[in-house]
């Protein structure tokens, strides 16, 4: 289970300050442009990122036997960390960063696991296979102004492929041939879209994360594009999608490689003010890329 427990903190480390797009494979960050194209001696936000404090997870693991055959385990990671941003400015394509401010954060991760008893060794590890994960959901610590309603996705030539509104109580099956881990050929077109719901009269900034699998040091980050907001009472109800092309790692071509796609949003204040506190909800999902 190792790579559904560990995939998101994986996902959110940006291992410091970063443009707003970027890729990077191997951990090597390629960054895209700055963040912001204004111009002038105006101190702006040009680079910004998580920096997770590995060595202080926290995990917790709650246990429920059910009946003689089944397990649930809820799991919940306390992740500490900083929220840096680089404030600076831009000068055509050059950016010089004036004053680096450092947000300390903690991210508590929840997802939950259901397991069946395969075997009566005394090895406990031997007796219990996971058959069933949901996606994990993430959020600072304090409260915050905005929650995520739900999030979709979509193939641009087949229409919505999976609806999520309720992350700890949607179930997605594994092994089964007709596991529900949303699965996509190597090269779709893949549309995710997240609505959320805010007290915060200025729109949040929502990131796509995806593509991070098996461990290793990839680190991807796709601004999400603002497509509504629409007042409802004293909240907002706004809309953010961004299209993103599914990839094998090395362009192998094989059944299946499982990925890790987080929807991860920010208050305005966490990256444009100096002063306000990091204020983030993600929800994960795995998803799987096929070669055929």
């Amino acid at each position: 289970m190792a790579p559904y427990t560990l995939s998101d903190e994986a996902t959110i480390d940006d291992n410091g300050m970063r443009s707003e797009d970027y890729d990077a494979a191997d951990g090597t960050i390629a960054d895209n442009p700055p963040m912001t194209r204004l111009n002038g001696d105006t101190l702006v936000p040009v680079r910004w990122g998580r920096h997770l404090d590995w060595h202080n997870v926290a995990s917790d693991y709650q246990v429920v036997i059910q009946g003689d055959s089944s397990a649930l385990v809820t799991y919940t990671k306390t992740v500490p960390g900083e929220f840096r941003v680089g404030y600076g400015i831009v000068i055509g394509d050059s950016v010089s960063i004036d004053t680096v401010v450092r947000k300390p954060f903690t991210e508590t991760i929840t997802r939950k696991v259901r397991f069946v008893r395969i075997a009566r060794n005394n090895d406990p590890f031997r007796n219990w296979f996971p058959v069933a994960v949901t996606l994990s959901l993430g959020q600072t610590s304090g409260g915050n102004a905005f929650s995520i309603d739900s999030v979709q996705l979509a193939l641009r030539h087949a229409g919505v492929t999976a609806t999520y509104s309720d992350p700890l109580n949607t179930w997605l099956q594994l092994w089964h041939r007709n596991a529900e881990v949303p699965s996509f050929l190597k090269g779709d077109s893949v549309l995710v879209r997240v609505t959320l719901t805010s007290s915060d009269s200025v729109p949040e900034i929502s990131a796509l994360r995806h593509g991070i699998a098996g461990g290793r040091p990839e680190r991807r980050r796709l601004k999400m594009k603002l497509v509504s907001s629409t007042p409802v009472g004293n909240e907002y109800v706004r809309v953010y999608e961004r299209t993103f092309k599914t990839s094998m790692a090395g362009g192998r071509m094989m059944w299946g490689e499982r990925f890790n796609l987080v929807v991860d949003v920010l208050s305005h204040g966490s990256i444009w003010s100096m002063s306000d506190p990091f204020s983030n909800v993600f929800w994960g999902i795995p998803y799987v890329v096929r070669g055929f």
